[in-house]
């Protein structure tokens, strides 16, 4: 691959529900870190741009718990490609290219895509995300 050409999977956009790796922005670390895709959009230019939740393994049960969307199952942790239980903040969000350096593979990685919710995990978020928006109306 010349140093000007995109990786091939910059072409596929992830789907709503796939975890991904990507660098969020602000955070201290800047480093790729796993996030949820809430939206995939398609660009002028030919590219994709995806709306992301942050994810942190701060799980923050007391406080975030009926907020956020928490992963901790093994069959869950799984099925999404995480190692370890992990919370997505639905109220945290960011629209990020889906192109390197912002969205990038891990290290022995062909994608970006990590893995994906099981249905009950989206049912689960869509809801929860559903409570956030109506809460903003108010």
């Amino acid at each position: 691959m010349a140093s000007s050409d995109k990786p091939e999977w910059v072409s596929r956009p992830p789907r709503v529900g796939n975890v991904v790796t990507c660098l969020y922005p602000n955070d201290p670390k800047r480093r790729l870190r796993p996030v949820l895709v809430l939206e995939t959009q398609a660009g002028s230019a030919g590219g994709y741009a995806v709306r992301v939740a942050y994810g942190t393994k701060s799980l923050d049960k007391e406080t975030r718990g009926q907020i956020d969307l928490i992963v901790e199952s093994e069959a869950d942790l799984d099925e999404c490609g995480l190692a370890v239980p992990t919370r997505f903040d639905l109220e945290e969000t960011a629209l990020i290219p889906w192109d390197p350096p912002d969205c990038d593979c891990w290290h022995g990685r062909y994608s970006p895509v990590l893995g994906a919710l099981p249905m009950s995990q989206q049912i689960d978020c869509a809801y929860k995300i559903q409570a956030i928006q109506n809460k903003t109306r108010r």
